[in-house]
């Protein structure tokens, strides 16, 4: 499968893209690939730094980014907590974590 996207950002956040990030589907979380979407869902902690669980709900297109963004339920002790919003077409993996949550190094 092709995950390239040579108009995909190489910066933490998606030019147009707009909302919280990561917590809404009009500004996902960029990557660079599928394979980083998992790796970087990995390293997600919650604030306090509890390790997450998560299971991907599916995909959607929307008009303000090309390609698809796929929708991940975030679960801590079993519980939803929200759903956590990724772009893998990109030229680069973010740094940046939404509101609530951290990345592990």
């Amino acid at each position: 499968m092709d995950n390239s996207n040579e108009e995909g950002t190489d910066k933490n956040t998606i030019d147009g893209g707009y909302g919280q990030y990561g917590l809404e589907v009009t500004n996902p979380i960029p990557v660079d690939s599928i394979d980083s979407s998992y790796a970087y869902l990995e390293r997600l902690r919650t604030i306090n730094g509890a390790k997450i669980k998560y299971k991907r709900k599916g995909s959607t297109i929307i008009p303000n980014i090309k390609k698809p963004i796929d929708a991940y339920e975030i679960f801590e002790d079993d519980e939803v907590i929200t759903t956590i919003y990724i772009h893998a077409y990109n030229v680069y993996n973010s740094q940046k974590s939404p509101k609530g949550f951290i990345l592990k190094e």
